[in-house]
């Protein structure tokens, strides 16, 4: 009988659990689920794969890329999660909307400031760092003329 990919998986999941030192007790345990459940889905083939949200627990439990865990290719994450924050970039976005706040005379709710500063990361992030600051305030004055009219 040939072994599938499932099967595969589930094998180097038990591989990894057991060069973890921990058992499936605990795994299950960790994983918010029944003390059965590691047991269950490596010798009862039960469920078949790993949900999402399970599968996310178990590679952080073990330390490995979620991608080991499963024979189903991840789809990639977007441009936008996948390189790591500029915290450059994020600083000079917070200063300058605190800056221009400050001229103003305005405030931002909590949640409305970290929306604008969402978005303006989103926008800066590929640009070189002297063109950055100039469009920080030019979306800052788009943002805020928009607001107005909403």
């Amino acid at each position: 009988m040939q072994t599938s990919n499932p099967d595969i998986i589930r094998e180097k999941i038990n591989q990894l659990i057991l060069n973890s030192g921990l058992n499936y007790r605990v795994i299950s345990l960790m994983m918010g689920k029944s003390e059965a459940y590691m047991q269950q889905f490596i010798k009862l083939r039960s469920p078949l794969r790993l949900k999402e949200i399970d599968r996310k627990k178990l590679a952080q439990i073990l330390h490995v890329p979620e991608q080991e865990l499963t024979d189903i290719p991840l789809s990639a994450p977007s441009a936008d999660t996948s390189a790591e924050l500029d915290f450059n970039t994020l600083t000079l976005i917070i200063t300058e909307i605190t800056s221009w706040l400050r001229q103003q005379d305005k405030e931002l709710a909590p949640a409305d400031f970290a929306r604008l500063t969402c978005l303006i990361y989103k926008k800066v992030t590929q640009l070189s760092e002297d063109k950055k600051a100039g469009k920080i305030k030019d979306l800052i004055d788009t943002w805020d003329s928009l607001r107005e009219v909403m």
